[in-house]
């Protein structure tokens, strides 16, 4: 892995949250909590179709309708759908 690689892994500027979700309990709830209250200073990017917004943040419905490539992506979806978003985020 590169070093822009390594440095984009461990200090991301950005992150997307791919199955961001209102709903407690759920995985994409728990990272949009701890992102935006564990003081991370960068852009989170919700991804989900569901909700327009998550935790205040505008959300997106697709990782295509993203605004730019974010640095760090965290897929917070059930495992079966986790090999259909790994290809389509490439």
């Amino acid at each position: 892995m590169s070093q822009r690689g390594l440095e984009a892994l461990l200090r991301p500027k950005s992150i997307a949250v791919i199955g961001a979700s209102v709903t407690p309990g759920r995985a994409g709830y728990f990272m949009m909590r701890n992102l935006l209250a564990g003081g991370f200073s960068g852009p989170v990017l919700p991804v989900t179709p569901k909700y327009k917004a998550v935790s205040g943040v505008l959300a997106w419905p697709t990782i295509d309708s993203l605004p730019f490539a974010p640095d760090l992506a965290v897929i917070c979806t059930h495992s079966k759908r986790n090999l259909e978003l790994a290809a389509t985020a490439r």
